[in-house]
């Protein structure tokens, strides 16, 4: 459950807002590979950070394959290893390539070369249209899968395919005549405190509420008043981030 550390957090942060000439670096991060072992990529601070485009698998039958890990964050899935075959790439060394490589850390590098294809056709592309693309050009698969769901925004979504199959096509077709998306603009809802909940420096733990079986729930209200005065016209991100003591049971 840990997220980039401050220096890590700052170094992506450059990147958005600095990289390729203000456009922002395009990071792309691969969902993980231990959901055989109960593993899942909500967890991870990496994956789950709205400067990245998390990459999950599928495999050449477009199946889910049983390592590739779901969660929230997943935003496309691209092809990889799964069914008995994998993939076939250059490898480490001079003249060697392999047949055998495979998972997340396969699906996310071809991601990234669909990426590379798409600015090469329009290199002004913010890091942020690189996000809406795949939002918008993701193909659904395996639709009788009860894990797809219908967004508010009325776009098909599922924990493990994000919003679906990343078409290499399509989404450069799309990004030739996509109009580029205006600056960011955020809105920072003050900090919830959930029972005067606190910790001394000594380790010392007060108020706050229990985290029970079905689980723990608190709302905070957004007024039409505050987004006008952020200046925010659409939602693209949420960000929540939750800080908790944890407390051992004997």
């Amino acid at each position: 459950m840990e997220g980039p550390s401050y220096l890590n957090t700052k170094a992506m942060l450059n990147g958005v807002q600095n990289g390729r000439g203000g456009k922002g670096s395009i990071f792309v991060f691969a969902s993980g590979n231990g959901a055989a072992s109960g593993d899942q990529c909500n967890f991870d601070g990496y994956t789950n950070s709205i400067f990245s485009v998390t990459v999950s698998a599928i495999d050449y039958k477009g199946l889910h394959p049983y390592y590739s890990e779901i969660c929230a964050a997943n935003m496309i899935v691209t092809y990889s290893s799964g069914g008995g075959r994998s993939i076939h790439t250059t490898d480490v060394g001079k003249d060697q390539c392999t047949s055998a490589h495979g998972g997340t850390s396969a699906a996310a590098p071809i991601a990234s070369g669909v990426f590379a294809l798409a600015l090469q056709v329009r290199p002004d592309l913010s890091w942020r249209d690189v996000q809406h693309l795949c939002v918008r050009t993701g193909v659904k698969i395996n639709p009788e899968d009860p894990d797809w769901e219908v967004t508010a925004a009325g776009r098909p979504y599922s924990y493990k395919y994000g919003y679906g199959q990343l078409d290499a096509g399509l989404y450069i077709e799309a990004a030739r005549s996509w109009k580029l998306v205006k600056p960011q603009a955020y809105l920072e809802l003050p900090i919830q405190e959930l029972n005067g909940a606190d910790m001394s420096a000594d380790g010392k733990m007060t108020g706050g509420e229990p985290i029970i079986a079905s689980g723990l729930r608190h709302t905070v209200e957004v007024t039409a008043d505050s987004l006008k005065g952020a200046n925010l016209e659409a939602l693209e991100h949420v960000t929540v981030k939750v800080a908790f003591y944890p407390v051992h049971i004997f």
